[in-house]
């Protein structure tokens, strides 16, 4: 009998010091409500799938960046037929109207005398030769119009990385959603056994209050889970190019992780040397294509 009431002092004493008042004699074991059983479930996956190459298809079709891209390379490129007029020939044509009013004093009548003038300009003029000048306007025209088109592709590959970046993030995300899902059942369980446990008397009522706080945490990671499963797919939108009012639409589209066709890394041999590979990408890269031509600009 001294034994069960030193326990209980004890579990008092317990409760008091973490904050939690301890339950009367004549409350029940149930399980306190849960706070996240309130908040609504996660966006129901409703709709047509949605696949890796129909997100990179779209962003690269819809994407304001990329389109921006594009008119400024397709500028560019008519400025090098501006450069080209200092060859063609001109023709000018002005001309002139004037009019004059005049008076003599002492003549009968006092009649004025009206006189009009025209005269008229045509002018025809081909340059020759300017020492260079038109040439190299042409020439710099050309290498503005290469490095426009070489940042336009930079802002085409960009756009598709950041695309297939938020597409394996939303992946990502739904799958850390499982991760949490599965652990508050865990934990739940465990809450289960530790309050059974606790009512035969073979473990102290801590057991139980440190349960509940796993299962509040664990609780509080699946509510960080979802939340974080929307910041990515509203991100995986953005990068798209969606317009919002389509928004809700593709929020409830799940997604295929299995890609349709293998990327080009994956046939690639892991055994090419790295001045090989360095070659390949200073040829193939378009922002080094978009310095060199602003150096020959």
């Amino acid at each position: 009998m001294v034994r069960t009431v030193a326990v209980t002092a004890g579990l008092l004493v317990t409760s008091t010091a973490l904050g939690v008042p301890p339950r009367p004699s004549g409350e029940s074991d149930a399980k306190p409500p849960s706070v996240v059983t309130q908040i609504a479930p996660a966006t129901a996956k409703s709709g047509p799938m949605l696949t890796l190459e129909e997100v990179v298809q779209t962003a690269l079709a819809q994407n304001p960046q990329l389109g921006a891209a594009m008119g400024t390379a397709a500028a560019s490129a008519a400025r090098i037929g501006q450069s080209r007029s200092g060859w063609l020939p001109q023709l000018n044509f002005n001309g002139q109207v004037r009019g004059d009013y005049s008076y003599q004093t002492g003549v009968e009548n006092n009649n004025a005398i009206q006189t009009l003038r025209y005269s008229g300009q045509l002018t025809l003029s081909q340059m020759l030769y300017d020492f260079g000048r038109t040439s190299g306007r042409i020439e710099g025209a050309k290498a503005n119009a290469l490095a426009a088109s070489a940042d336009a592709d930079t802002s085409r590959t960009q756009v598709a990385l950041q695309a297939t970046t938020a597409f394996y993030n939303v992946l990502m995300t739904d799958a850390l959603v499982e991760v949490a899902q599965k652990n508050l059942e865990q934990q739940q369980q465990r809450l289960r056994q530790a309050e059974s446990f606790v009512k035969i008397g073979t473990r102290p009522e801590i057991d139980a209050l440190i349960a509940r706080t796993a299962v509040a945490n664990a609780e509080l990671q699946r509510v960080q889970a979802r939340s974080n499963l929307y910041s990515a797919r509203t991100q995986l939108l953005v990068s798209v190019g969606v317009p919002a009012v389509n928004w809700p639409e593709w929020l409830e589209r799940p997604l295929n992780p299995v890609a349709s066709q293998a990327l080009p890394h994956e046939d690639s041999a892991p055994e090419q040397a790295v001045e090989s590979l360095l070659e390949e990408a200073l040829k193939s890269r378009p922002e080094h294509r978009s310095l060199q031509a602003r150096v020959d600009a």
